[in-house]
């Protein structure tokens, strides 16, 4: 009996506390849960590309290859990611050309070095092999990241950054490199020498590298550790990260105004056994501390101000630039804890200036040798300062080979700056004929004659203007109004009169069309002159625009004047359709410029490109993907409505101009399917999601398709290849990466069936619609007075252009030949 009672409490002891214990765990997993998926939406950005494929680089042509660097920087695939899970303890970062077998002899130093298993390893490359990318890749001991600088002379060999065909050779005289006209000839170093690519390339990529690691590595957001530079030709002891460890500790106790860390010093293994232990602190010094820098974020900062200062110092060295910068744009000398045991051995005996005998072999039996007779005084148990020097500016004769000014634009190509690199189609600037104002016998005063004589130079001076790759929109805005001001004392009337002024038919004027080719159109009127003269103007405004928007990059205040040129272009197109073109006696021609189908297509051509300008902002400061879908989907029925206008005219006219709008708007309906799928999908509607994004792979395809046909068309325009350039080629990558992406969702979480009709898209944009900026006249020139007016006598006959027995050639507009430039995947900061 008493058996079975303590039977029968055990039982219900067992189930109260199982009872319990449920109601426990359960609640745990709802907290754990919730603050998982917290956790997790954080890390999401961090962790997305941290699995899946490497991307194949494609070797068979540069624009392949572009491609290849584009997309690897974009998706950042960590290799060993789901072996080594977590954050990582320590970053190292590699600069690596094309020594493969001392890059080799570093990874293996890496793969005995103490703790590896804790480290993210970021490979920054300048040159792009399979080769190499095997020997990286081939890495298993931890967390790797290959990342690519992407203004590599391998990837520009005939253009700047590369070497130019037409740039000055090194030790041209200035005066013959002027006589000649070679590319940066007003542009020699402090020595006189001309730049040399090769040598530019490696203070290039160090800055790009810099920034890139602190501001684009996803696996970087949240580190609050130092990053440790290091080169391909560096070998690590088998204590580094012990010794890290410790320079770190030692700071924080007993230097916490040491700017940065020196893992390594060029002395090798002199004197290892006495100094294993010892650190000192001192002022940084190029010849000194420039292995196994270790650099916080505070200390990037403060690099990061001193943009202008590294880019523009005549030295091609980045170490001796950073040591000009110590002390001078760094507000104090920069101080650096340094091992006097060093951590980081130099096993390169060639490299930039030094590349044949390269013995690889020779430097590793070395590195043994000396580790063998070392080895007892590794891992040391704690530091001993042995020296404290006064940290101070070593000031010293800078090296030359930075003189060229396109290299003073690093500060702009990676940092502060904002990512278009857009393409525009356009037409050709209208000719004109030449007009001389040579009124003789109808001026009947010296003020008639001075208006006259201002007329012709502020006429030439503008058309100056439309080819002078110098001009700015200020000084167009100065040398339109300097003109119009003038041409309305022949327009307007001036003697209160209701008439048509009597000097408004007294000149013929003659102006090609941007569609029909040389063939002039006459009229003999003034308006007519004003007219053709602001078309120009406004194209002017489109060309400019495309110009600064085809640059590799930006700065925000340039982006600004995209827009707005954009926008004042399509101001003046408006004003000219709506109150100047009516005005004219003879009415414009079916398919020249006037006629209304064609103003229409220019204007919403302004108004989409400035849209995109909007579009390429939004993303760059990651606003929601609502808005970017909206503004991408009425962009894209801005240019369908533009091609609509146009469809009506001649073929041979219009065609390569609607292959343009076409091709942009299948861009941009790929756009809005890509972003409205990444909607769907943070509404957890996955199915949905990839049917939105297959219909975007299919839209740009068909724009894909559209540029070859763009391409092979002729007509009006440029003869660029859109397909090839980088503001098309990131689209395609962003819709191949957030497809993936949901599919791979879809089968682990959701398991949606995906709809067989792709979504309906119903957006409608509630900002950043671009609205063209009115256009007015200057005011009339004070020299335009009634009582001049009055001297005007036309019964007398005027000596003017008519009377030329020989008609005056109208010939075309020699346009400066500007190609548009590549993307670099930097942006704005």
């Amino acid at each position: 009996m008493r058996f079975r009672l303590l039977r029968r409490n055990l039982l219900v002891l067992l189930g109260v506390t199982f009872v319990i214990a449920t109601l426990l765990l359960s609640t745990r997993v709802l907290m754990v849960s919730e603050n998982d998926t917290t956790e997790a939406n954080s890390v999401e950005q961090r962790q997305i590309f941290a699995s899946g494929e490497v991307v194949k680089f494609n070797f068979d042509s540069l624009p392949e290859l572009t491609k290849s660097v584009y997309n690897a920087n974009y998706r950042q695939c960590v290799l060993n990611a789901e072996r080594f899970p977590g954050e990582p303890q320590l970053v190292l970062v590699v600069q690596v050309h094309n020594r493969p077998e001392y890059l080799k002899l570093l990874i293996d130093s890496l793969q005995k070095a103490a703790e590896v298993h804790s480290f993210l390893l970021i490979f920054s490359h300048d040159y792009f092999s399979e080769e190499i990318n095997s020997i990286v890749q081939g890495i298993t001991f931890c967390k790797v990241l290959q990342i690519y600088f992407p203004f590599s002379t391998q990837l520009y060999p005939n253009e700047f950054p590369g070497q130019d065909p037409n740039d000055c050779p090194r030790d041209i005289s200035k005066d013959k490199a002027v006589k000649t006209g070679c590319l940066n000839a007003e542009h020699p170093d402090s020595y006189g020498h001309y730049r040399e690519a090769f040598i530019t390339q490696t203070k290039h990529h160090w800055w790009w590298k810099l920034h890139f690691v602190w501001e684009r590595v996803h696996l970087m957001q949240g580190y609050s550790g130092f990053v440790v530079f290091l080169e391909e030709d560096n070998y690590l002891l088998p204590d580094f990260y012990k010794f890290y460890k410790s320079m770190v500790e030692f700071r924080q106790r007993s230097c916490p105004d040491c700017d940065m860390l020196a893992l390594g010093n060029h002395n090798g293994f002199n004197d290892f056994n006495h100094k294993s232990n010892k650190v000192m602190t001192t002022g940084w010094m190029s010849t000194k501390h420039n292995i196994g820098m270790g650099i916080s974020r505070e200390m990037y900062y403060k690099l990061m101000g001193c943009n202008d200062a590294y880019c523009t110092y005549d030295d091609y060295n980045w170490d001796w630039t950073l040591q000009h910068l110590s002390g001078t744009c760094v507000s104090k000398p920069i101080k650096v804890l340094v091992a006097q045991g060093s951590r980081v051995m130099h096993t390169g005996d060639c490299g930039l200036h030094q590349k044949d005998n390269c013995r690889p072999e020779w430097a590793m039996q070395r590195v043994e040798e000396n580790l063998n007779m070392a080895k007892d005084e590794l891992f040391p148990a704690s530091l001993t300062l042995s020296a404290a020097e006064v940290a101070e500016h070593k000031a010293h004769m800078k090296n030359g080979g930075w003189g060229d000014v396109r290299d003073h634009s690093c500060d702009k190509r990676c940092v502060r700056s904002y990512r278009m690199a857009h393409w525009f189609h356009r037409n050709p600037l209208k000719a004109t004929a030449p007009v001389s104002f040579n009124y003789y016998g109808v001026a009947g005063s010296p003020a008639a004659n001075k208006i006259c004589n201002d007329l012709r130079t502020t006429r030439a001076r503008l058309l100056d203007m439309f080819t002078d790759i110098t001009c700015t929109p200020e000084i167009m805005k100065n040398a339109t109004d300097a003109y119009f001001s003038l041409l309305q004392g022949f327009i307007a009337s001036l003697d209160g009169g209701t008439q048509d002024n009597k000097m408004r038919y007294i000149q013929n004027f003659k102006w090609t069309d941007t569609l029909q080719g040389n063939t002039p159109s006459a009229q003999q009127d003034m308006v007519f002159e004003l007219v053709s003269m602001s078309f120009n103007v406004a194209l002017w405004y489109t060309k400019f625009a495309s110009r600064l928007a085809g640059k590799e990059n930006i700065t925000e205040p340039e982006a600004k004047d995209v827009h707005r040129s954009l926008k004042v272009a399509a101001g003046i197109f408006i004003n000219l359709k709506e109150v100047h073109i009516p005005r004219l006696i003879t009415p414009a021609e079916k398919g020249r410029d006037l006629e209304p189908r064609v103003m229409d297509a220019y204007i919403i051509q302004c108004q989409a490109e400035a849209q995109e300008v909007t579009i390429a902002r939004a993303i760059e400061l990651k606003h929601k993907a609502t808005i970017i879908a909206a503004l991408a989907y009425e962009t894209a029925n801005f240019y369908q409505k533009a091609d609509h206008t146009l469809n009506t005219l001649e073929p041979e006219c219009s065609s390569k101009w609607r292959k343009y709008l076409q091709l942009k708007q299948h861009f941009y309906m790929a756009y809005a399917y890509c972003y409205h799928g990444q909607t769907l999908l943070a509404g957890d509607k996955c199915g949905e999601a990839i049917r939105s994004l297959q219909e975007a792979e299919k839209c740009y395809a068909r724009a894909e398709a559209l540029c070859k046909e763009y391409r092979q068309t002729k007509g009006p325009g440029t003869t660029a290849k859109p397909s090839e350039q980088l503001f098309f080629i990131k689209l395609g990558g962003l819709i191949k990466n957030t497809l993936e992406k949901c599919q791979r969702e879809n089968g682990f979480i959701y398991f949606h069936k995906v709809p067989a009709e792709a979504p309906t898209l119903e957006l409608k944009a509630s900002y950043g619609l671009a609205e063209p900026v009115p256009f007015e006249l200057p005011p009339l020139s004070e020299q335009c007075t009634p009582e001049v007016y009055a001297t005007f006598d036309l019964t007398r006959g005027a000596k003017n252009d008519k009377a030329k027995p020989k008609e005056e050639e109208v010939k075309p507009v020699k346009e400066p030949d500007l190609k548009p430039q590549k993307d670099t995947g930097c942006s704005i900061s």
